[in-house]
């Protein structure tokens, strides 16, 4: 029992920096910014009501229809949010005020048509690092603890936060999250239609469905198309293992990346706020110094001047 306890006591609390956690909540919110900036929402304000069927927040709440107004105010509240989050103003208020304001916008939009499951783990994320203490470094809120305790002459503040396993437990929390929405997406295809799934059937015809070109040119093969499925069904089946497994960690990540990436290329069927929330896996201070460490190891090129021709030299007298 100690071994178990031990075990996820370093998955969840290994000592992190408080940079690694803090670059993460500025990477999550400026990919949420970049892809929400422009995104209407106010779509479900002009749907018919017969077609209302409340889902997420308005079936919990008992909501109405929403109007347009309503929805357009919402996004422009999550937006702000979002801004504050990034700049860590707030940072915990904002970070769960993004949450609620992306989930109430989501299910207005689902109440009226097909439920996705994209930017559940996007909210699930923004969560998190409401709990975590994402803004206690790279933030305006630690900016101003710092600035105050100057003038109050506390020095304890001052001195640079040493790593804490409590800066780790969010990311980690969200990779397990993540790993169950993988397992039991190829858990519920095996119940369904058991390991038969793999035998490529399945994917040819999806493949030939969505006349994607790239799809059409796989679906012809029909050995390729099992190979892709047995691959795509074991990966899913064994990404928690992978994820518990530290050497195998960046290995399943790239692969959940390159599993979506494939799909989007052969089905054009794009889990675009997945793809995006993986930044918040990216050890974003280590990569930095990695490129610090290579940028300085790049030989720079000697700049020297061309000789003169013969002729033109001067002649020694």
């Amino acid at each position: 029992m100690s071994a178990f306890v031990a075990f996820w006591d370093d998955y969840f609390f290994e000592p992190w920096p408080a940079a690694r956690l803090a670059a993460a909540r500025i990477a999550l919110f400026a990919v949420v910014l970049w892809h929400y900036k422009s995104f209407s929402f106010a779509a479900p304000g002009r749907m018919p009501t017969e077609f209302y069927e409340p889902v997420g927040a308005f079936l919990w709440f008992d909501w109405p229809q929403p109007t347009e107004w309503a929805l357009n105010m919402v996004w422009m509240g999550f937006i702000l949010a979002a801004l504050c989050a990034l700049l860590g103003f707030g940072t915990r208020k904002s970070c769960a005020a993004s949450a609620a304001g992306l989930w109430i916008l989501l299910s207005a939009r689902y109440s009226f048509g097909k439920v996705d499951h994209g930017g559940i783990i996007m909210i699930f994320a923004m969560v998190l690092l409401a709990a975590g203490p994402s803004g206690a470094a790279l933030s305006v809120d630690a900016w101003w603890a710092r600035r105050k305790a100057a003038w109050q002459g506390n020095e304890s503040v001052l001195e640079p936060l040493a790593p804490a396993g409590g800066y780790a437990w969010p990311v980690r929390l969200l990779l397990l999250h993540l790993a169950l929405f993988y397992f039991f997406s190829g858990w519920s295809k095996v119940v369904a239609s058991g390991f038969a799934w793999a035998d490529g059937n399945a994917l040819e015809s999806y493949l030939l469905y969505r006349g994607v070109p790239l799809g059409v040119a796989i679906a012809n093969v029909p050995l390729l198309c099992m190979v892709l499925s047995v691959s795509a069904l074991a990966f899913e089946l064994t990404f928690p293992v992978g994820v518990l497994i530290k050497r195998l960690r960046v290995l399943f990540l790239l692969g959940g990346l390159g599993m979506h990436l494939g799909i989007w290329w052969t089905m054009d069927i794009v889990f675009k706020q997945t793809m995006l929330t993986y930044v918040v896996f990216v050890d974003w201070p280590r990569l930095g110094l990695a490129l610090q460490r290579l940028g300085r190891r790049t030989p720079k090129r000697a700049t020297t001047l061309p000789e003169a021709p013969e002729a033109l030299r001067p002649r020694s007298t």
